[in-house]
């Protein structure tokens, strides 16, 4: 019903609820909240630290150049559709430090340079990129931001109700994807197929929730509910297996295995060699250095992991240690013990003796303060709880991190808001929301956690007593 205008004069004082205005036959409904609130919204509820390109997980583990080729180039063509595939989810499997997130990363850098990537998110359980909540918020996002049409739908849902980013993962897909994109195409458009990276699976949170994201983009792709191509990095946990090699799913997939294999030890050579090199010209060393011997023992040492050469070079390079000769044959002195150990059944090995070695390498007095942090790290604590309740000043924290700086770095953490604070090193701004612990790779901590690989330094074998300072904590007891 239309109402005049002129029945209004001279009054006051008066709400009109839920109101409709009639403008040349057009019915205007009003929405709450200004043109882009909803998308601002949207940004709040997803994990922006988990993008490819984003400055938290600057520089990313992306493959060597030379390294990696193959697969790469396999993904790449399924991504750009030139490999004459029909299925539309990737699976690339492989145990833990044989490079998927460097694999995952150059084929996301490569698929953007060719307009072609349309989302990523890198789950990491660490560094805390691990909420399913986040993942499909994350993913609408991107596409928001390069999809003008797609993304004032989004903002208008949301101003409209809030509340979808508060549903469950299958309703936020229905909601923020699919009912989109219907939209979208009842206008006439439709998105291009683009790829979505997801890395990590198995460093979501829960078996249940990983499980769920593979159903629900397998049910997608059976209904054509959404035009993209899904890419997904995991190890091959049984519940995982269990998801990619059910019925429904095999006819939708292709699957990649990237296995731990001394077939590669040519690319860890060339990956060893240029980061030496660059070593020795940092530090002024003799262009001899080191000599091709040893570099032929970091490449057996490295058992075919691409973690373990990368974690050699951190702790060779370490700018707090007694220098690069002095870290070399520290590294080369596990040798020894690494044939000693050959037939051992764990695929893990050579890289827990190198771990080891980091630990047995730090000051005894230091150590206990060491396993200290990385516990209340472990259980949520900030940088700034943490220091206060070991005694230490932000000085001194950030000095003993700088010990591990091979397998973790600390730096300047996202706000609420997800801006930055690039003074970090200020002494007053020194807090919880500016500074986090950011590890290099999960099996750092796997090791700490596991009693039959981290021995009498496993992070659980220690009791907490009283402490003033706060109740339940205080400083390690053996």
């Amino acid at each position: 019903m239309s109402t005049n205008t002129q029945n209004f004069e001279g009054a006051h004082d008066f709400v009109i609820n839920h109101p409709q205005f009639i403008e040349n036959q057009a019915i205007h409904n009003t929405v709450p909240g200004e043109t882009g609130s909803g998308l601002k919204s949207l940004l709040e509820a997803c994990n922006p630290d988990a993008f490819h390109d984003s400055s938290a997980r600057h520089p990313p583990p992306r493959c060597h150049p030379g390294t990696r080729g193959a697969f790469i180039g396999k993904i790449s063509a399924w991504g750009l559709c030139t490999s004459g595939q029909e299925e539309c989810i990737l699976w690339m499997h492989g145990p833990a430090g044989v490079g998927k997130s460097a694999v995952a990363q150059s084929c996301a850098d490569l698929l953007a340079e060719n307009d072609k990537l349309g989302a990523t998110f890198f789950f990491s359980r660490p560094n805390r990129r691990d909420n399913s909540n986040h993942f499909f918020t994350s993913i609408s996002y991107q596409i928001a931001m390069s999809h003008e049409p797609y993304g004032r739908i989004i903002d208008l849902k949301l101003r409209k109700d809030p509340t979808l980013l508060k549903k469950s993962i299958t309703q936020q897909f229905q909601e923020l994807l699919v009912k989109p994109i219907q939209e979208l195409r009842a206008q006439g458009e439709d998105l291009e197929r683009r790829v979505v990276i997801i890395d990590g699976l198995d460093e979501c949170a829960e078996h249940r929730a990983q499980q769920e994201i593979v159903q629900i983009v397998a049910a997608s792709i059976r209904n054509n509910t959404t035009p993209f191509l899904w890419a997904f990095f995991s190890r091959p946990e049984t519940h995982i297996i269990a998801s990619f090699t059910s019925d429904d799913i095999v006819p939708l997939s292709h699957h990649i295995e990237l296995p731990v294999s001394r077939a590669i030890d040519h690319e860890i050579l060339c990956y060893l060699t240029d980061e030496l090199k660059k070593i020795q010209k940092e530090r002024n060393l003799p262009s001899s250095w080191p000599p091709e011997q040893q570099i032929g023992i970091l490449v057996d040492l490295s058992g075919g992991l691409f973690i373990y050469a990368a974690t050699v070079i951190r702790f060779i390079g370490d700018p707090n240690s007694l220098g690069p000769d002095t870290q070399l044959a520290a590294v080369l002195s596990l040798a020894t013990i690494a044939k000693e150990n050959a037939d051992s059944e764990h695929p893990l090995i050579e890289l827990d003796l190198f771990y080891m070695l980091i630990l047995l390498s730090i000051p005894p007095k230091i150590l206990p303060v060491i396993l200290n942090i990385l516990l209340l790290n472990s259980l949520g604590l900030g940088v700034l709880k943490s220091a206060n309740i070991l005694g230490l000043s932000q000085t001194q924290y950030l000095g003993v991190c700088g010990i591990l700086q091979s397998v973790f770095r600390v730096e300047p953490a996202r706000r609420p808001d997800w801006g930055y604070n690039f003074n970090w090193c200020r002494q007053d701004l020194f807090s919880d929301d500016e500074m986090e612990i950011v590890f290099y790779h999960a099996s750092f901590m796997e090791f700490m956690q596991n009693i039959k690989r981290s021995k009498d330094l496993t992070l659980g074998l220690y009791t907490f007593a009283q402490c003033s300072c706060w109740s339940g904590i205080a400083l390690w007891t053996p």
